[in-house]
């Protein structure tokens, strides 16, 4: 269905896939440009923008996908705390909109499958499975979970909660402490050792980024269907496949042709994460087919991807 489409996060290394793919279908998708580092610009940026998309649907569906966030496991409370301000406010001029316009709209809000199921029991999880975050960042997840589920409530808008696995791919910050198959990559290039504080033997689901940004993109379009209007649906955005971090390495030395500079320590934040992370998402599976990058392929594209921001030879 034709509807313009407001990217929230348009920079980030998801968002800019998630915009590609949705430049590709129908609707005006309008890439949201927001200083961050002012929250009171940032929600001054964000009405300017809501009153942009609200106009370009005039009397039909509209759509917002919320992929930022700069917040990662181990960061503290207080800047959360900022981070989550801005998306309240957001939502608020949300839950302004007159009831038939409210209506018409539909919001992906991305959100952590490892965050908040750090501390659940009984791997695989599924959108059944109880969350139990154990960080700070696993509990902002879910408190911005519930600030969309009590906006469906309130106005009659349509939702997904998008319970994203390990997202790699082109595109990274290699400045953030995350994205493992980027910073191992860029070890392997630099040469210079990186330190990993889990065990070889953790388990996680890696989802490639332009799979995901399809599958969110999908999502789009099917949440402002007849079928799904209305409430709020919890998705798993997975690969469906769980790989050790010994088998990454695995793939990473066939690329390279040499072991990985890897170095396997311990950290304050290494009870954080848990060691068994499989997912089985049992919801909306229609979209599970749109993640078919196998891991060999993904893994490549990003380790050329990363070669290209440092500038070396791969």
């Amino acid at each position: 269905m034709n509807a313009p489409t407001l990217v929230v996060g348009a920079g980030g290394m998801l968002g800019r896939h998630v915009l590609r793919r949705l430049t590709t279908g129908a609707g005006e998708v309008i890439p949201a440009r927001v200083p961050w580092n002012d929250p009171l610009l940032a929600a001054e940026a964000l009405q300017a923008h809501l009153d942009h998309l609200i106009a370009a649907a005039g009397s039909g569906p509209w759509r917002v996908c919320w992929v930022a966030g700069a917040g990662v496991v181990g960061t503290t409370p207080d800047v959360l705390a900022v981070e989550i301000g801005c998306f309240a406010s957001f939502v608020d001029r949300l839950s302004a909109l007159r009831a038939p316009v409210a209506a018409r709209g539909a919001m992906v809000l991305a959100s952590s499958a490892g965050g908040v199921y750090a501390g659940s029991t009984g791997a695989p999880f599924t959108e059944d499975t109880v969350p139990h975050p154990l960080a700070a960042y696993g509990h902002h997840k879910l408190h911005m979970e519930q600030i969309v589920v009590d906006l469906t409530r309130a106005s009659g808008m349509t939702a997904m909660l998008a319970r994203i696995s390990n997202l790699y791919g082109p595109g990274q910050d290699l400045k953030k402490p995350q994205g493992l198959v980027s910073q191992i990559a860029r070890a392997s290039l630099t040469r210079q050792p990186i330190s990993i504080y889990v065990p070889i033997d953790t388990m996680r689901d890696y989802l490639y980024v332009d799979d995901g940004a399809a599958m969110i993109a999908e999502a789009l379009i099917l949440l402002t269907s007849e079928e799904l209007r209305g409430g709020c649906h919890l998705k798993i955005l997975a690969a469906g496949r769980t790989t050790t971090v010994g088998a990454l390495i695995r793939v990473i030395e066939r690329i390279f042709k040499r072991r990985p500079p890897v170095i396997f320590a311990q950290s304050p934040n290494s009870r954080l994460q848990v060691r068994d992370l499989r997912l089985r998402s049992v919801r909306m599976v229609a979209l599970d087919g749109l993640a078919g990058t196998a891991l060999p392929a993904g893994v490549f594209a990003t380790t050329q991807a990363v070669a290209r921001q440092l500038h070396v030879g791969a």
